[in-house]
């Protein structure tokens, strides 16, 4: 369950999934809202070609004041660790007289 029972309007919530294979994702009512058909959307991606071994596919999802829910986006999300050499500065030489 995404949303629960009760919860706070409006919100979002992100849901990520480690996947390269496209994903399906049904989304329905549950339990069954009077007036409302129990299928509120079904949404499919596209197989995922990530560069990076860490990577995710995330959902964002809404649910307005209204009491609907949409989607709102989706992206591949790559993680990755960048190293970079910062060069030393060279300690000043300065005497100190007594």
């Amino acid at each position: 369950m995404i949303f629960e029972e009760g919860c706070k309007v409006p919100t979002s919530k992100t849901i990520k999934f480690t996947r390269k294979e496209a994903i399906e994702i049904l989304i329905e009512y549950e339990p069954f809202v009077n007036g409302f058909g129990k299928h509120i959307g079904y949404y499919v991606t596209k197989p995922q070609n990530p560069k990076e071994q860490s990577f995710g596919v995330a959902f964002k999802l809404r649910y307005n004041e209204n009491g609907l829910v949409s989607f709102e986006d989706c992206n591949l999300v790559e993680e990755w660790t960048e190293e970079t050499k910062v060069p030393k500065k060279k300690a000043d030489k300065k005497e100190t007289k007594k």
